[in-house]
């Protein structure tokens, strides 16, 4: 199996932001969930976009690089984020597919069971071009809301337990022995 993982939006497109922000975090979860992956023995790419300074460049970029790479499996990872502020209470976890609902479940699934984030679970949404205009099956985790308190506060709590339920769940493998760094 060989997948390629990508962070949220770019450094010059930084996405959400609330307690904490989208891109930085995202790019937190690629490298352990990479590192994970390869203590694993899978094959896995990741990529970080920094070129772009808009989101249509920016999502091109980013679905370039993953069509361009030899691969069975497209992942992106992205935070959430409400209208209206900060607020206080939980809101949950989920992960977005266009055609590979199952493992949109089992990844959503996982993320809520090693953290205690709400399982909001698999959403399809085809109107998504990471989604749609990448060649192989694809998802688009949503790891928790950026402007919930409950949320950031348990994913930081859980952050490599996190990490360790994304790799196994993509990868189908359980993740045996080692240390994380």
């Amino acid at each position: 199996m060989q997948i390629v993982i990508s962070s949220a939006h770019g450094a010059k497109v930084p996405g959400a932001s609330g307690v904490i922000e989208e891109n930085s975090e995202s790019q937190r979860v690629v490298s352990q969930v990479t590192l994970i992956l390869r203590e694993m023995s899978i094959g896995v790419v990741e990529f970080h976009e920094s070129v772009a300074t808009n989101q249509r460049d920016n999502v091109g970029r980013i679905i370039g690089y993953h069509n361009g790479q030899i691969r069975d499996l497209d992942v992106s990872v992205h935070f959430n984020a409400t209208s209206g502020g900060i607020v206080d209470r939980p809101i949950g976890t989920e992960v977005l597919y266009a055609t590979a609902e199952d493992l949109a479940s089992r990844v959503s699934r996982a993320i809520s069971n090693a953290s205690g984030l709400i399982n909001r679970g698999a959403k399809s949404r085809k109107d998504l071009s990471f989604l749609t205009r990448t060649s192989k099956p694809a998802i688009m985790l949503e790891i928790c809301f950026v402007n919930s308190r409950e949320d950031v506060r348990l994913y930081r709590a859980n952050f490599h337990k996190i990490c360790i339920a994304i790799s196994e769940a993509i990868s189908g493998k359980k993740r045996v022995g080692g240390e994380l760094k």
